[in-house]
């Protein structure tokens, strides 16, 4: 028994060494965020094995990622605020004890940018969408949008051709958008993110 004991406590030793070490670099990442803390918000990109979440946050016009462990019930592409140290912003936390945001949310309380309307197409005989490219810092995006022929916000149809139009984003992410959102043919996305977040 003591043989056995002495073939393996160098072992135990030595994942016990490494869990340490782990929480101490933890808790030294929570004393530093506490020190220089900022919020913002996070999109999970891909969950890995044991509910591994990889997310990824703007901040002062750049992009930055992460990783922690969540729970069952979280999804990609959900969103939750992320807390970070602001001289160092790969240094973040996610703030898993509060409920995930409302994408719509996002773009409501979002800000006013114009986009150029590039291409029209004609689904049916009441419909037709408009496929707008906007950019925001440097980065370009381009969303489709379905709307009825007499409800457009660029006027006629032929008012539509090469148009500037104004809509919202959210500047947590850009992809997100009122055009988007509001499209004719993705009332059932609005009918499952009201019944999730109640609204």
């Amino acid at each position: 028994m003591e043989t056995l004991f002495k073939k393996y406590f160098g072992i135990i030793l030595f994942f016990a060494a490494i869990i340490f070490v782990l929480r101490w670099i933890k808790q030294n990442e929570k004393e530093q965020i506490e020190q220089n803390k900022g919020i913002s918000i996070a999109q999970i990109e891909h969950i890995g094995r044991r509910n591994r979440l990889y997310y990824r946050f703007l901040y002062d016009k750049k992009w930055y990622t992460g990783s922690e462990r969540g729970g069952r019930s979280i999804s990609k592409n959900d969103y939750f605020k992320v807390e970070f140290d602001k001289s160092n912003p790969s240094t973040s936390n996610l703030i898993l004890s509060e409920q995930s945001l409302n994408p719509m949310d996002l773009v409501e309380d979002g800000i006013e940018i114009q986009g150029r309307v590039e291409k029209i197409m004609f689904p049916s005989k009441t419909h037709l969408d408009l496929y707008v490219n906007y950019q925001y810092l440097n980065e370009n995006y381009s969303v489709r949008t379905r709307m009825h022929k007499d409800s457009l916000p660029c006027g006629t149809v032929a008012d539509c051709n090469n148009a500037k139009i104004t809509f919202k984003i959210s500047p947590y992410f850009p992809d997100l958008n009122s055009f988007y959102n509001d499209s004719y043919d993705r009332s059932e996305l609005r009918k499952k993110l009201n019944e999730r977040f109640k609204k």
